[in-house]
């Protein structure tokens, strides 16, 4: 995969990228908005919750959530590139965080839940922040607290960056695939 380049975290809005799944954690998402005001979520993705989830945006009056569907690979990074910070609120055991990495890629913290392989990417306070997976009231707080302090989302999305150069580039990957030949071939 190339390198999608760094993004300016510029954007005044949190952004979650996924499948709206309840397993994925949107309800969390949307639960956390509730409780935020003035802060910006765009929500992209597609999956069977979008229409109950567009009728709860509309019946509590949530102003700041923006429902975007199923954007281009290309118009997400774009997205990813400018947002404060992606948010990954998983509720189940994922294995690897695909979306986490695509964030640090562009140089974008991730606010992650404290489930499965997540909490190994996401280092608490450096490249991102952990809240209680399932729990509205400590994300809207994470979120609320981050929001307050831009610098410290720019300079979490620096750190974000240099974890992916340092560990998930092509040639990071094609180096550590070597290395794990070379030691199989010893044996």
């Amino acid at each position: 995969q190339t390198d999608p380049g760094i993004g300016t975290n510029r954007g005044d809005y949190m952004l979650f990228v996924g499948r709206l799944v309840p397993e994925k954690g949107v309800w969390t998402v949307l639960k956390a908005w509730q409780k935020l005001s003035g802060i910006p979520i765009k929500i992209v993705g597609d999956g069977p919750q979008m229409d109950a989830m567009q009728t709860f945006v509309d019946e509590h009056q949530l102003g700041d959530v923006e429902l975007m569907g199923r954007l281009s690979p290309d118009e997400t990074l774009k997205a990813m590139k400018n947002a404060r910070a992606l948010i990954l609120p998983s509720e189940w055991y994922e294995p690897f965080g695909r979306v986490a990495v695509e964030a640090f890629a562009v140089g974008t913290p991730v606010i992650a839940s404290k489930v499965g392989a997540i909490t190994e990417l996401v280092t608490d306070g450096y490249n991102g922040v952990h809240f209680q997976s399932a729990n509205p009231d400590d994300l809207a707080q994470k979120v609320s607290t981050l929001w307050a302090v831009p610098q410290k989302t720019t300079e979490m999305g620096k750190n974000a960056r240099q974890v992916y150069e340092e560990k998930y580039t092509a040639e990071r990957n094609y180096e550590f695939m070597m290395q794990i030949y070379e030691s199989v071939r010893r044996n």
